[in-house]
Order: structure tokens, then sequence, then C-alpha cells
């Protein structure tokens, strides 16, 4: 694949379409935990009709995520217009992506999950040949009512595994973190697979730690049964689930198992609790 860069002659504005008080009141109070944030982020990816999304978690003294993906991607005035206009809302205008994804985007300020995480966010994209990037600084964005900076083209690089057959992607890398990223894979991975349908292959999500191999996020990673403490049952086929539940590591006065049969009365089908 070929593709050809065409340099911007002179700096891009990029400009924040909102008050910016309402991104220190909203910013850092969006989402509790690392791994909601990161969940959120990742929709941004699919509903960018990525088919990867890789998620690199770096632990240290330089803390930062990165997550990138092989996506539509944005040119710097779709970065004002989509990325920084906080209040647009692509399903108003497409609930569904040109391949036929329902839109997860959450009324346009879901993109400020990243200010729940972090304090300086570093957007790189490339659409068209045309390669966008600005940082937002948390504390000037808020205190000094300053708009995004400009990455000039010359200091932003792609790796050209990471992009579409097109040649377009989307990386962003958070900085200055807030919040303790020493999350175990189990449990990053049990969020994430609450949002997106992981049995399909035109999503594949990728996760690494540090210098650890990616790993591909799939519901074969999980065993959801050993961290349950509530399960109701019908039927024979998962009879054995409720059972996995009342075994597990959690303590009994916490848990609440349940198992329904079906009986026929000719006339309907009632449920018949069967006791612990």
């Amino acid at each position: 694949m070929r593709l050809i860069i065409k340099t911007m002659k002179k700096e891009f504005k990029y400009v924040i379409s909102v008050d910016k008080k309402i991104i220190s009141i909203l910013g850092p109070h969006l989402y509790g935990d690392t791994a909601s944030i990161i969940a959120e982020l990742i929709s941004n990816s699919y509903d960018a009709d990525a088919d990867n999304c890789w998620v690199i978690i770096k632990t240290g003294e330089n803390t930062e995520i990165v997550i990138e993906d092989d996506g539509i991607g944005m040119t710097p005035k779709e970065v004002n217009r989509y990325f920084l206009d906080i209040g647009y809302d692509r399903r108003d205008v497409r609930p569904e992506t040109p391949r036929g994804r329902k839109v997860f985007g959450r009324k346009g300020i879901g993109k400020l999950a990243a200010f729940s995480l972090a304090k300086r966010i570093e957007l790189y994209s490339l659409k068209d040949g045309k390669k966008a990037g600005c940082i937002l600084d948390y504390d000037k964005i808020t205190k000094e009512n300053k708009n995004p900076k400009a990455i000039l083209d010359k200091d932003i690089f792609f790796n050209p595994e990471k992009l579409s057959k097109n040649g377009t992607g989307t990386r962003l890398v958070l900085k200055d973190i807030k919040k303790n990223v020493n999350t175990t894979f189990y449990y990053l991975v049990n969020r994430i697979v609450r949002n997106f349908n992981l049995a399909s292959d035109e999503f594949k999500i990728h996760i690494a730690k540090n210098d650890e191999a990616p790993k591909i996020v799939n519901y074969a990673d999980l065993n959801f049964f050993n961290k349950m403490d509530t399960i109701i049952t019908i039927g024979d086929e998962y009879k054995d689930k409720g059972e996995e539940v009342r075994k597990n590591e959690i303590l009994d006065k916490y848990k609440s198992v349940s198992h329904y049969e079906y009986e026929s009365t000719g006339k309907k089908t009632v449920h018949i609790e069967i006791p612990r």
C-alpha cells in the first residue's frame, strides 16, 4: 500500500465548540473507573467502522494509555466538527455507520471520558492523505480558556500496520494519568465485553500492557461464573452454571442462586423454584 500524505502549508487551528466550563464540570466526573473510560473510548473506534482497535497500557514512571484504530480517520476540519464539538451527536445525523453498525455515541459527551482519566490527550488522525494532530491540555483549556494546540505535520507519525487498507486511522494518547491503571487483564476484558459483540470478527480489540504481546479480547478469556454472586437459571441447559456460582470463591452470605424448571399445565407454562 502506498500512502500519499498531503502536508499542510500553515498550522491548522483546532477549536473546542463548547463553553470550556462544561469540560471542567463534566469531564473529570463522567466515569469512576479506568475500565469504563477505556470502553467508552473504544466505542469511538467502533463508531469509526474500524476492524481493529489496539489498547496499550504503559505503566511505570511515565504512565500512559494508547488507543489506536484502523477506522475511517479524521481530517483536521473533521476533528473540529466531530471530535471537538462536544455536543455533536452523530446519532442525530445517522444512527448507523456506513457499514451498518449501530452507533454507540453518548450524545457527544462520551469523548470527554478521557478527562476522567488523564489531564493531557494527544489526538492523531489520518484521512484522505491529510494528517490531523492536536494536544488537549485540561488545565490550559479549563483554567486559561485555551484551545487545543496543533501538532505540526512533521511531528505526526503512523504505523502503517495499524492503518486501514485505505490508509486511514486514529490514535489517542492519554498522559498525566490521574487514576491507577494497574488493572488486571481479566477485569478490563470483563468490562469491555459488556459493550461490544466480541463474538463477531468484524471488530477486534487487542489489549497489551507494557511490552507484552497484545491479546485479542474474546468471551473465551472470561470465567463469568467464578465472579458472580447472583444467578437465576431456567431449564436443565444452564442448571450447572448455578452450581458453579454456588461453589465459587464469593462468601455464601452474599450469594443468591435460584433455579426454575418448566411445568406444562396444558394451558400455560409455570415456573417452579427448586430450593437450594
